[in-house]
């Protein structure tokens, strides 16, 4: 949460975008067409869905496989390689993990370190129309 927040802070500053995975799945052409504008990168539709093709959850767990099996002098850094790291392409997964003690001590924890609306966008993405302060892309 500290390294969420630290970034928060600026979140009011023109060249900060806030990107959440909840977003990007559930709309990843816009999450593109959002972040080529932030950047001033035109981009025609074609485009917008190449880089959704090359950036999609499947296409990016097949590279991690084809990686992971080929050898490397780099060390593993997570167990099972890249081919673990990008797991499901899911959001949740902890619900089956956590217990209502750990929920509990989560939402204490977050209450004293983050704003409202910084914990709404961590929690929810920016699918919600939280207002940024800094663009009205939502």
């Amino acid at each position: 949460m500290h390294h969420t927040k630290t970034c928060w802070d600026y979140n009011y500053l023109p060249n900060f975008l806030f990107l959440h995975y909840s977003d990007m799945l559930s709309d990843l052409p816009g999450t593109v067409k959002q972040l080529a504008e932030f950047i001033d990168l035109p981009m025609t539709s074609d485009e917008i869905s190449a880089v959704v093709k090359a950036v999609s959850f499947g296409r990016v767990k097949q590279q991690a496989i084809a990686a992971s099996a080929q050898p490397s002098k780099m060390p593993e850094v997570f167990k099972g390689g890249q081919a673990t790291f990008i797991n499901k392409g899911t959001n949740g997964r902890w619900r089956d993990v956590l217990t209502d003690e750990d929920l509990d001590l989560y939402k204490e924890t977050r209450d004293k370190v983050l704003s409202p609306d910084c914990a709404t966008w961590l929690e929810e993405g920016a699918g919600k129309n939280i207002e940024l302060g800094y663009n009205d892309y939502f």
